[in-house]
């Protein structure tokens, strides 16, 4: 396939002393290439057919996602055009007629706030489910283990009890507030959807 030739030809170059490229599929062919100098160690790293499967993923789930975010962001930004404007006017000042770059696009403060906002308001992934390991009470219900129960992520988030719309909650105070979706920790694959949606 396409892609096994592309991994057989980076595992070469690697192979015959080039250093890996600083990239996804660069990391995980390193992992395959400890993979392959700890045969005799357990799960040390990842085989050449898990390299495979993990591309798969990332590029068929990344299209899947960025496809409904950038649906979503220019049916948004049609609507609040005051937001279109400013989002133009940001990444005009920032790059002009120059072809934009990794480093560049990492500074578009309005960019990235109106695409977390998409993201919060249209998530892909619309739902939650969770099982009751043990009975439990949240307020005044009580949860008997083995229940199943669903968190509808989207109608929370178009719940203004809970949030606001669009035009009410994007706002450039408090120093561009780092971010409308706060997470712990790092998540690699909404580093790599954001890529693609600023493309």
């Amino acid at each position: 396939t396409l892609l096994n030739g592309i991994i057989q030809k980076r595992k070469k170059a690697i192979n015959k002393g080039e250093k890996a490229r600083d990239d996804l599929l660069g990391i995980l062919l390193q992992s395959n290439v400890q993979e392959n100098h700890n045969e005799h160690v357990k799960n040390h790293g990842l085989s050449i057919e898990e390299v495979i499967n993990e591309c798969k993923i990332f590029y068929l789930a990344g299209q899947e996602t960025t496809s409904g975010v950038l649906t979503w962001t220019l049916i948004l930004l049609g609507k609040y055009q005051d937001w279109q404007a400013r989002a133009r006017e940001e990444v005009l000042a920032m790059f002009g007629k120059s072809n934009p770059n990794f480093q560049g696009l990492n500074h578009l403060k309005i960019v990235n706030m109106i695409l977390q906002e998409v993201l919060r308001l249209y998530p892909p992934a619309t739902e939650l489910t969770r099982v009751v390991h043990k009975d439990s009470k949240i307020g005044d219900i009580f949860l008997p283990a083995g229940v199943m129960v669903n968190l509808p992520i989207l109608l929370v988030q178009q719940d203004e009890r809970y949030g606001e719309p669009m035009q009410k909650s994007l706002t450039l105070s408090d120093s561009m507030k780092a971010s409308l979706m706060p997470q712990e920790g790092i998540c690699h694959s909404s580093h790599l959807v954001g890529g693609q949606e600023y493309v």
